[in-house]
């Protein structure tokens, strides 16, 4: 049942015979929190971007598949008003789990990154030493998408080689 307290609040009651407990929801604070999750969401999306060539897309998708459930569900749970408390709660607690494991594929797809970045690193030694130990060093730092680390510095001995 929903009873109308005011223009931007509503009380949703579980059984008023009962005497079950109400919660007062603000809209204003729905709209607010759906505003932020979506710059909260758009803000990693765009400085994770690095790393998500180093994530699992299985793993991505599935996470990302039920934190949008989990905040569906409480959204459409806290708009419609139908269900209980404790109905509410489990929806929450599926959106927190989402958020677990979006935050568990981020932080490997991290350490994924620096892994990476270390292998090229080793990779640049290697083609800037004075006997390069492979020779498809070039290729394997092209093909890992490293990006130059090391800054050479050179000095001109004040001789001119040109003829």
């Amino acid at each position: 049942m929903t009873d109308q307290v005011g223009p931007d609040y509503e009380l949703l009651s579980e059984d008023p015979e009962e005497g079950a407990p109400s919660i007062l929801v603000d809209r204003r604070l729905l709209q607010a929190l759906a505003t932020t999750a979506t710059i909260f969401a758009t803000s990693v999306a765009f400085f994770a971007s690095p790393i998500v060539r180093f994530v699992d897309p299985g793993q991505l998708a599935l996470t990302g598949f039920v934190f949008a459930t989990g905040a569906a569900m409480v959204w459409f749970s806290t708009l419609v008003g139908e269900g209980s408390r404790i109905a509410l709660l489990f929806n929450l607690l599926i959106a927190v789990a989402g958020v677990l494991g979006l935050l568990s594929v981020i932080g490997h797809g991290w350490y994924a990154s620096a892994l990476n970045d270390r292998r090229c690193l080793d990779i640049e030694q290697g083609m800037l030493a004075a006997h390069p130990t492979r020779a498809d060093l070039p290729d394997l730092f092209q093909a890992l998408g490293c990006r130059p680390r090391t800054t050479l510095r050179i000095v001109s001995t004040g001789q001119s080689h040109a003829p």
